[in-house]
């Protein structure tokens, strides 16, 4: 559960600094690449933290892909 909660942690303070980073994106190409790193890293973690779920079981499949019946 810890591990779940510094992953929320990280992506909700990640997603601070996109916005912060990109609000002052204009005026520094730093600024502009340093949102850009962090917009990347919000994906990637969430993408982490998903696949994590659906593989401890604590996530059924079925609830994020919806698959045909035969």
């Amino acid at each position: 559960m810890l591990t779940i909660t510094l992953m929320c942690v990280d992506i909700g303070s990640k997603a601070l600094l996109f916005l912060y980073c990109r609000r002052y994106a204009s005026r520094s190409p730093l600024t502009a690449a340093l949102a850009q790193d962090h917009r990347n890293d919000i994906v990637v973690n969430s993408v982490a933290l998903g696949s994590s779920l659906i593989g401890a079981g604590g996530a059924p499949l079925h609830a994020f892909v919806r698959l045909p019946r035969r």
